[in-house]
C-alpha cells in the first residue's frame, strides 16, 4: 500500500507540482456597517423565498426590502468617513 501511495503522489507531483501562492485581504468598505450586512443577509432570505414559492406576496416583500436595502446603502456611503483616533 505505500508503495501505490509514494508511486502516486511522485506522479502527481510530477504532472501537477505544488504552487504556493500569497493571498492578501482587503478591508472591505468603511462605511459598511453590521446592519447593512443584516439588512442584506435577511434580503437573502427574501429572494430565496420568493425564488422558492414564485408567490406574489414574497416577490413584493423582497421588492420593498430592496428598495430599502439600496436606500440605506446609497445613503451610507455618501457619508464622509472621520478618521478614528
Amino acid at each position: 500500500m505505500d508503495h501505490y501511495n509514494n508511486s502516486l503522489s511522485s506522479i502527481l507531483d510530477t504532472h501537477v507540482p505544488l504552487e504556493t501562492r500569497s493571498v492578501t485581504f482587503t478591508r472591505s468598505a468603511p462605511w459598511y456597517t453590521n446592519q447593512l450586512r443584516a439588512m442584506k443577509r435577511s434580503g437573502s432570505v427574501l429572494e430565496r423565498a420568493y425564488t422558492t414559492s414564485g408567490l406574489t406576496v414574497h416577490k413584493l416583500a423582497y421588492q420593498r426590502h430592496q428598495k430599502s436595502y439600496s436606500k440605506a446603502l446609497s445613503s451610507a456611503s455618501c457619508v464622509p468617513i472621520t478618521p478614528q483616533q
